[in-house]
């Protein structure tokens, strides 16, 4: 078994603080078996924090929900880390 350094000096005696939400969220319409998620919202719409933006009608999918607040800006491909590009909604 590999044991690695863990570096807790350089934080146990910091607070834990808030990040600021991002100004912009890419959210894949893809999940983990492949199917793509059908958009629940378009282009200018207003969403808000938790509200579903994308459903599929299959046994083992999960709605998908918006992580901000914000408006619908594009529904677009983009870069996604395991696909290379994939079907997103982007939130500002």
């Amino acid at each position: 078994m590999v044991r690695l350094a863990e570096n807790k000096h350089y934080s146990e005696d910091q607070p834990v603080q808030s990040l600021p939400l991002p100004a912009k969220a890419c959210i894949p319409l893809i999940q983990h078996l492949g199917r793509m998620c059908s958009p629940q919202v378009k282009v200018g719409d207003p969403v808000n924090l938790g509200q579903m933006i994308a459903s599929i009608a299959a046994n083992v999918y999960a709605p998908i929900h918006a992580s901000i607040s914000g408006k619908v800006v594009a529904i677009q491909e983009w870069p996604h880390p395991v696909l290379g590009r994939a079907k997103a909604i982007i939130i500002e």
